[in-house]
């Protein structure tokens, strides 16, 4: 990966056109504010895209873990039902907040 790095930082640079052109046909999230500004689109919006990005993932985590542990509880050990019960509600409450956003 150093490698891929010192190339990105000795290479000489993009044409401003041609990352225009990618950043319209793309709309990559993440570090391109001045490039999306170029591109006539709002430079907030690759920001925006990268935090809902990871909100997503985040809540994806959420409702996979609750759901892992709430289900493994009930099947493994049924007597705490409670405590599985609250888990898989967890693991269930996360999905339309990521679902949404999909």
């Amino acid at each position: 990966s150093a490698v891929v790095v010192a190339t990105a930082w000795l290479a000489p640079a993009t044409d401003p056109q041609t990352l225009q052109a990618f950043y319209r046909r793309v709309r990559p999230p993440g570090m391109w504010r001045a490039t999306a500004a170029a591109a006539g689109a709002d430079p907030a919006e690759p920001g925006r895209a990268l935090r809902h990005g990871a909100l997503s993932i985040l809540l994806v985590a959420v409702t996979t873990y609750g759901l892992l542990v709430g289900l493994g509880t009930w099947i493994a050990r049924p007597a705490e039902w409670l405590n599985a019960l609250s888990w898989t509600l967890v693991g269930c409450a996360a999905v339309p907040f990521w679902w949404r956003r999909l």
